[in-house]
């Protein structure tokens, strides 16, 4: 090990510009190639843009299958590439000869063929590997995770569930272990594809002939390269966090003072990122290096040319990047830092973050605290009552297995679904649709989500119906995940508000046929709020549930946040307002390194 720490020590300059070097080819080349390849997987599929049922479809397809392969090729090739620019510097060290990347990168650049043959071949045989274990693991939680909704055992954890995780854990455990052990054969067919000519239809074979006597050194190196990497990583990470945690004042009380420790945070969070992520890379190239010259495989004579005025223009491409990386991300802040004119809250399940959720009590508490909406999910009883209710049994809201398609409203009523919140609202119970309408006619809009877990009757009909009687027809809009539910509510009501909604997708959500769209965090970029509002359609944002998060989705031109704490978004939109247009600049900038202010962890933030 101190050999090794040495070498990087010594090498920390060439590792580091080799890693930021491969960053750029990265962005500017193997990105652009992983959008198209989903560009193609969504025209294949003939629509614009997937979503979340539409995804889980095509991944179980053949298209799918090729494409996740595809998609693990890139990143594959993103680190092949690093490893083997990394390589060439240890061999010109080793030689005794100058370093020059430029040279180096063009060298290997000669061998890219090579290099993509045995990814390509790295890829197929894992898959091999792989998908036995997977379609274990996924029968495993098919059989005991199925019976009640997700929802209750992500949240409960029930005996259920822990029966799987033990289960799939060692199936897990067992997939690693014949990973490791196979690595241990294969560890020298890349640099046999680097450095040698040897054909690539027997590279791993020759691989693993050369590797016989070797394997416990090669184990032992790869057990030392990743505990130590995982080591690096998490402890720098947990300092990081808690440095952030322990300067990091109360966001909700000064955003202007968060935005200014929010930017140095950035910088800290970028640069030590970097370190890292190079350092990792570089010790696997040292230590692929050393198993190479142990198995006598020599570097290649093909040793970079000189080129002239290389550190020159490798500086000036560096700057370059940054520089336009630098306008762009400048670019972006500054056409972020406004607020749209009007930010609507919209209260998931009521206030869910003060009450139980998709109750009255909720209802009213996100009245009171300033919802402009409410947004709650409804389906249908076995006596075609329309109830408010999000999953599809009341497991987690009242230990309670019964399916709400199986339940009269009769039965509802000894349905406890406030004591799992707190003993204290023991007395509530699953409202009706109605109830929730006649509650928030003259105070707020209701935003009603369609749930559909197969077994709907005439939902969007009744729906319609209810809205109509109690007179909420311009107080009310609607959504769905279920694209061809949402079709179905449009065809009834072609003048009412219908939007989709979205955990994920892929594509261009902004062309989908929908009056407004309603998408996660993680979806909600810049660029594609932009576009759906240039087609005309709003964009909510779910979950947001911290100040940093509204304010980020507000710069991103998000004119709902769908969060269990209205209230705090009430107060949040006030306040940013408020908040000079440098100090905005900062929030977003500390938002670029995952800064997390949330001081409550909540037990359910689906849509």
């Amino acid at each position: 090990m101190h050999d090794m720490l040495q070498t990087i020590w010594r090498l920390r300059g060439p590792v580091l510009a080799a890693h930021i070097m491969v960053t750029m080819v990265s962005v500017a080349i193997v990105l652009p190639i992983a959008q198209f390849t989903m560009f193609s997987a969504v025209k294949l599929s003939g629509t614009q843009a997937l979503t979340d049922q539409d995804i889980a479809r095509l991944l179980l397809s053949p298209i799918g299958m090729i494409g996740l392969i595809m998609a693990g090729s890139v990143l594959i090739v993103i680190a092949v590439l690093e490893l083997a620019l990394m390589l060439w510097v240890i061999q010109a060290d080793t030689k005794g000869q100058h370093i020059n990347l430029v040279a180096a990168l063009r060298v290997i650049a000669s061998r890219l063929p090579r290099l993509l043959g045995y990814a390509v071949r790295l890829i197929m045989r894992l898959a091999a590997v792989i998908l036995p274990f997977a379609a274990l693991a996924g029968l495993v939680a098919w059989t005991l995770l199925t019976e009640f909704d997700i929802n209750y055992y992500l949240a409960f954890h029930p005996p259920e569930f822990i029966r799987a995780v033990l289960i799939i854990a060692p199936i897990i455990l067992c997939l690693l272990c014949v990973l490791l052990y196979l690595f241990t054969g294969w560890a020298l067919a890349f640099q046999l594809a680097l450095f040698t000519d040897t054909p690539l239809s027997g590279i791993f074979a020759e691989s693993v002939a050369r590797s016989q006597g070797l394997r416990k050194y090669i184990l032992g190196r790869f057990v030392l390269w990743g505990v130590l990497s995982f080591l690096i990583t998490v402890s720098i990470a947990v300092a990081l966090r808690f440095i952030i945690v322990t300067i990091m004042p109360d966001v909700s009380a000064s955003l202007p003072i968060v935005a200014v420790t929010g930017g140095v945070l950035l910088v800290i969070w970028s640069a030590t990122m970097i370190l890292v992520s190079a350092f990792n890379t570089g010790t696997l190239a040292i230590i692929l290096s050393n198993i190479a010259k142990r198995a006598d495989i020599p570097f290649s004579d093909r040793a970079p040319a000189p080129v002239a005025s290389n550190l020159r223009w490798l500086a000036l491409t560096l700057a370059g990047f940054f520089l336009a990386s630098s306008i762009g991300s400048a670019t972006a802040l500054y056409h972020g830092a406004g607020t749209p004119d009007q930010v609507a809250v919209i209260a998931h399940r009521g206030a869910a973050g003060k009450r139980p959720e998709n109750t009255m009590a909720a209802m009213e508490a996100a009245i009171k605290d300033g919802a402009d909406w409410l947004e709650i999910d409804v389906q249908e009883t076995a006596d075609g009552e329309v109830i408010v209710i999000h999953d599809s049994d009341f497991m987690k809201i009242a230990g309670n297995p019964a399916k709400v398609w199986e339940t009269t409203t009769a039965a509802l009523a000894n349905i406890d679904v406030g004591t799992w919140f707190d003993p204290a609202y023991s007395a509530e119970r699953v409202p009706t649709l109605k109830q929730v309408l006649l509650a928030a006619r003259g105070r707020a809009r209701v935003l009603i989500e369609l749930k559909y877990y197969g077994h709907d009757v005439d939902l969007a009909g009744r729906v319609a119906a209810i809205v109509e009687a109690t007179d909420m027809v311009a107080d009310t809009a609607f959504m769905s995940l279920n694209r061809n539910q949402m079709a179905r509510m449009k065809a009834i009501r072609p003048n009412w508000r219908v939007g989709l909604l979205a955990a994920t997708a892929i594509g261009d959500l902004s062309k989908v046929e929908a009056d407004f769209l309603a998408v996660s965090t993680a979806s909600a970029s810049a660029g594609f709020i932009a576009r759906a509002r240039k087609a005309g359609k709003d964009v909510y944002v779910w979950t947001v549930n911290d100040p940093l998060a509204m304010s980020r989705m507000m710069s991103r031109g998000a004119v709902g946040l769908i969060t269990d704490e209205p209230a705090m978004a009430v107060e949040t939109i006030a306040a940013r307002r408020d908040t000079p247009l440098v100090g905005r600049l900062m929030l977003e900038a500390a938002d670029l390194i995952g800064l997390d202010v949330k001081q409550k962890i909540y037990r359910d933030d689906s849509p």
